[in-house]
């Protein structure tokens, strides 16, 4: 309603003015009262739709309830509902043990698949196996520098793979075994035979066919920690992918023309050995007056000892660098090396520092009490005695020669001590 000014003066206008303005109120009043009205109808008709909904609701929660009624009359649920549920205690459960089923087997099935994809290493690799970045490197294409390292992998270097070692055909030492043992064809340990005699030592072997003569003889195959992975008797073995070594059970009869080599086909015999090429050429420094390498030796004990018997594997006068020792005492305490390195003192025998030559057991070298082995292998649990092995973890020069003495200090035990010692006479 729009405002409208009366003045002083009553007049024609004035009232006309004063009529309008009623009209207009009036008009605006009544229409005030109609909306007011439309607006109580709507709210009604909400609380009428509010009333049937729920109405709606609690009929229909009635009649659920009358259905689950019906349906576990005599205090059990029906059958579909039991078979549903299977072994949980309610469907819920058994809904989620179904769900975490099928992301396990979707978890096994991108395993799976992934294992489908693993190279077959019969085939041999192209350059379309290869990514871009490889094939840019191979070609010397810019910024594709690299540095590539030249370090073999652990117990890749074997004999038939350098130019300066000889081996024999003949993988068979026939003087490191262990009389009256064979090879058990459950678990590859030594078990009692006294017709037989088994190797003391793990034979290094590829995943190819190899073959022995005489027969009869039993092999056992072990993986790369010399795990035990099967064993049979035939004169002819193919070794495993995951097999790595090999030890074999002959007759002690035998033992004089036993041969072991690669291949299906069986060589002529040859006494067994390792040894520095005689064709290798070494270079003499200059400017000394001292040929390094002039001379290479070699010296091997594998025999038993007796009660407190003595053995010098090496009595060298002069210059000498012991380039490597592979030590195999089969007793713990009692099977000891001496090492007296001439004109260098008795740091080395003695790492008390008390000036005493003595002598280091299997023992000592594990209590820490000698710092120049590595252990290369130590299982006490084998029978009936342990395999040990330790290594020369570096060179040893020494300037007036060397003795080198193996011990067995027990006054009645008989055991192996066995060692191969190699270097050069400078």
């Amino acid at each position: 309603m729009a405002y409208r000014k009366i003045g002083t003066g009553w007049d024609e206008n004035m009232r006309a003015d004063i009529d309008t303005m009623f009209k207009e109120l009036f008009r605006e009043y009544t229409q005030a009262g109609l909306d007011a009205a439309e607006a109580r109808e709507k709210a009604v008709k909400a609380v009428t739709d509010a009333l049937y909904a729920k109405e709606l609701a609690e009929t229909t929660r009635d009649e659920l309830e009358r259905i689950v009624r019906e349906q576990t009359a005599g205090g059990d649920i029906i059958p579909e509902v039991v078979q549903a549920r299977g072994s949980e205690s309610t469907l819920g459960n058994r809904l989620n043990s179904i769900s975490q089923d099928l992301a396990q087997k979707a978890d096994e099935y991108e395993v799976r698949s992934d294992l489908n994809k693993k190279r077959d290493k019969a085939i041999p690799i192209s350059l379309n196996d290869v990514n871009e970045d490889l094939l840019a490197a191979i070609q010397g294409g810019e910024e594709t520098t690299f540095n590539l390292l030249s370090i073999p992998r652990d117990n890749s270097v074997t004999p038939e793979k350098t130019t300066f070692i000889d081996k024999s055909t003949n993988l068979f030492d026939k003087n490191n075994v262990i009389n009256g043992f064979s090879l058990s064809s459950t678990d590859g340990s030594n078990v009692g035979n006294p017709d037989y005699s088994v190797t003391d030592y793990f034979i290094d072997v590829d995943p190819v066919t190899y073959v022995f003569s005489p027969t009869p003889f039993r092999w056992a195959v072990y993986d790369d920690n010399y795990k035990f992975i099967e064993s049979a008797i035939s004169n002819t073995f193919t070794v495993p992918e995951n097999g790595r070594y090999v030890k074999l059970a002959v007759r002690t009869d035998n033992l004089s023309t036993a041969q072991l080599n690669k291949g299906e086909t069986l060589l002529p015999y040859e006494p067994f050995y390792v040894r520095i090429s005689r064709n290798i050429e070494v270079p003499t420094s200059e400017g000394t007056g001292m040929g390094i390498g002039n001379s290479f030796f070699g010296a091997t004990r594998t025999d038993a000892f007796s009660p407190e018997e003595n053995f010098e594997i090496v009595n060298l006068t002069g210059p000498v660098i012991i380039d490597a020792i592979d030590w195999f005492p089969r007793n713990e305490t009692e099977a000891k090396i001496v090492i007296n390195i001439l004109g260098g003192g008795s740091t080395f025998i003695n790492p008390l520092g008390n000036g005493t030559v003595s002598g280091v057991s299997a023992k000592d070298v594990l209590d820490g009490l000698s710092l120049y082995w590595e252990v290369i292998k130590y299982d006490t649990t084998v029978t009936p005695d342990p395999i040990v092995r330790f290594h020369l973890k570096e060179p040893i020069y020494c300037p007036q020669g060397v003795i080198i003495t193996l011990q067995n200090t027990s006054a009645e035990a008989t055991f192996r001590n066995s060692c191969q010692v190699r270097g050069r006479i400078l």
